[in-house]
């Protein structure tokens, strides 16, 4: 996926609104935004990966929870699942990457 949303979780920094990142995404462009709303399977479907990162370099994509691969979440995800509510209650793991 080339498209994607970039969930800051805990520091700051150049970000979009809510409102802005909606018509960012109407316009099919990748975006930063501090909004944890984007983290959801509606924005997935529609071709953008979903990334919520924090400072000390740990992240968690919608792609690699919806793959059922069990590296955020031994729970098996469906579509139906709040993947926002997940991610602000912990239910995931998450991945660490080092520049």
């Amino acid at each position: 996926m080339s498209k994607t949303i970039t969930i800051m979780m805990d520091y700051s920094g150049d970000s979009v609104s809510y409102e802005e990142g909606l018509q960012k995404f109407e316009r099919g462009e990748s975006f930063k935004t501090h909004c944890t709303k984007f983290f959801d399977n509606d924005f997935f479907k529609n071709g953008y990966d979903i990334v919520a990162r924090w400072h000390d370099g740990g992240e968690i994509t919608v792609s690699r929870v919806m793959s059922n691969d069990r590296f955020h979440t031994d729970k098996e995800m469906r579509k139906a699942h709040n993947l926002e509510r997940m991610l602000l209650a912990g239910a995931f793991r998450k991945d660490y990457w080092r520049a």
